[in-house]
């Protein structure tokens, strides 16, 4: 593989890609990890805090991944 070869499949593998099937699994994975972390295995920063308080803890998590990836080519 040369150089150029390398580097160009190297950005392309790099770019943001999110279709709503991808968003909704990536929110439906954080959520069940968060289940399994505070229920099965009970981590304790998970356990301690109240509903109120995870959830404050944990929304900004979630909101990030429901914002649109600018795309660069478009702006």
């Amino acid at each position: 593989m040369t150089r150029t070869a390398w580097s160009t499949r190297s950005t392309e593998y790099s770019k943001p890609v999110r279709s709503a099937s991808t968003s909704r699994t990536v929110h439906c994975l954080q959520l069940l990890g968060v289940a399994v972390a505070r229920h099965v295995i009970q981590v304790n920063p998970l356990v301690e805090p109240d509903l109120d308080s995870l959830v404050a803890m944990l929304a900004p998590a979630i909101q990030a991944t429901l914002v649109p990836i600018p795309d660069p080519e478009v702006a």
